[in-house]
């Protein structure tokens, strides 16, 4: 099995369910495996029970998973790619997505300890200073691209410097949200697959408010605790200004 597949990191409220629908077209349904903690995909628990024919022709992986999902797919030859978003945007979205399921009835059965909160009242400051580790606010990006190392905590720097060792040594593509219509065909075009078709939005909130709207004491105090995730984007931004997020998949291998 020499081939490469790519393991895409689906982080929250990063614009991954766009991105998914177009790089499964590039890449083909049968050639895609999904992992979720959803009834239609592998949950991530399954995968090293996974039968060696299954990841056969297997040449994308893409789900909720943090860095490291490698090590559960056997024989199977990985690189990786991930999209990251300022995380002021990102953690608002991801409080309006609860707040969203919360009021319209949809949310998860049993609903998830945030849209339980949220539903009793929760708002989005209360929701930010969560006293208890909360990775729905805090630092969320950095923990998945470093893929949650032992021992250190959501706002340790160790955590961040971990994150940036991944990209370099392991990551093809990475981009930022603001440029996901670009990153798209250029993973496609490293990866030899076919054409994507235009980004849809998908997955999108059309209640939920600009930045802009935010208190500005409740962005600060987001900035604050997301200060981790706030380099990393930074440095992601960094990574596209000088032309280096997208990288051959021979130069990561030979490392």
């Amino acid at each position: 099995m020499s081939k490469t597949a790519l393991v895409f990191l689906h982080i929250p409220k990063t614009g991954g369910t766009s991105l998914r629908s177009s790089l499964v077209e590039a890449a083909g349904e049968a050639r895609t495996l999904y992992v979720y903690s959803a009834p239609w995909a592998v949950d991530p628990s399954e995968l090293r029970s996974l039968p060696r024919e299954r990841l056969e022709d297997v040449e994308l992986v893409f789900g909720h998973i943090p860095f490291g999902v490698h090590r559960k797919l056997g024989p199977l030859r990985t690189v990786y790619a991930t999209v990251v978003r300022n995380p002021v945007d990102q953690v608002i979205s991801t409080y309006h997505h609860h707040l969203r399921a919360v009021t319209s009835g949809e949310g998860a059965q049993p609903a998830n300890p945030w849209q339980e909160m949220i539903s009793q009242g929760m708002d989005l400051l209360e929701y930010v200073e969560m006293s208890e580790p909360n990775r729905s606010s805090a630092n969320r990006q950095t923990w998945y691209v470093a893929g949650r190392p032992r021992g250190v905590g959501d706002d340790d720097p160790v955590l961040l410097k971990t994150a940036r060792q991944k990209i370099k040594r392991r990551f093809v593509a990475i981009g930022t949200s603001d440029r996901s219509a670009d990153l798209v065909p250029a993973i496609a075009r490293l990866m030899g697959w076919r054409d994507p078709p235009p980004l849809p939005r998908l997955n999108t909130n059309p209640e939920r408010p600009d930045a802009s709207e935010i208190d500005p004491e409740i962005v600060a105090k987001i900035e604050e605790r997301n200060a981790l995730d706030l380099a990393l984007y930074r440095h992601v931004c960094a990574l596209e200004e000088a032309g280096t997020a997208i990288r051959e998949i021979e130069d990561v291998m030979s490392q």
